[in-house]
């Protein structure tokens, strides 16, 4: 599954980028567009489906290119530093995994297989709850 979904983002960014090289010929700096290409992919694995609005999941990018800066400089905490961006860009990740996985959960709730990690994970804690509840219940019948 995983590796179809990576062909096809993979196969999507090169065609864009040789059309973009047809359209401007000359030397092309490649390490943004591969950092890009790699956070689409990765997203898609993990999140799937649930990064779906465009501005948000460049929001996410970015705020993940912040933690990472963040944590390659010296740890000074103030407005407009590079680790005071990562923590915004911590809080924003945080929050759209959040809405992620109350999606995830709804969907596979409904029966829906699995389209990324996320609902793979959600799936099997939604399985072992399943198992602790009927524990829980026998523990209750015994103790009446």
């Amino acid at each position: 599954m995983y590796v179809q979904q990576q062909d096809g983002i993979i196969r999507q960014h090169i065609a864009a980028w040789m059309e973009a090289q047809e359209a401007n010929p000359g030397p092309v700096e490649v390490r943004d567009m591969v950092r890009d290409m790699n956070a689409n992919t990765s997203q898609r694995v993990f999140v799937g489906p649930y990064l779906d609005d465009p501005k948000v999941a460049k929001k996410f990018t970015d705020a993940y290119l912040d933690m990472v800066k963040g944590f390659l400089t010296f740890p000074l905490k103030f407005p407009g530093t590079a680790v005071w961006r990562a923590m915004k860009g911590r809080q924003y990740i945080l929050s759209v995994l959040e809405q992620a996985a109350i999606r995830s959960k709804e969907r596979i709730s409904e029966g829906a297989e699995p389209s990324c990690l996320l609902d793979f994970w959600t799936q099997q804690i939604l399985k072992e709850c399943q198992v602790w509840l009927c524990l829980l219940c026998l523990l209750c019948q015994l103790l009446d």
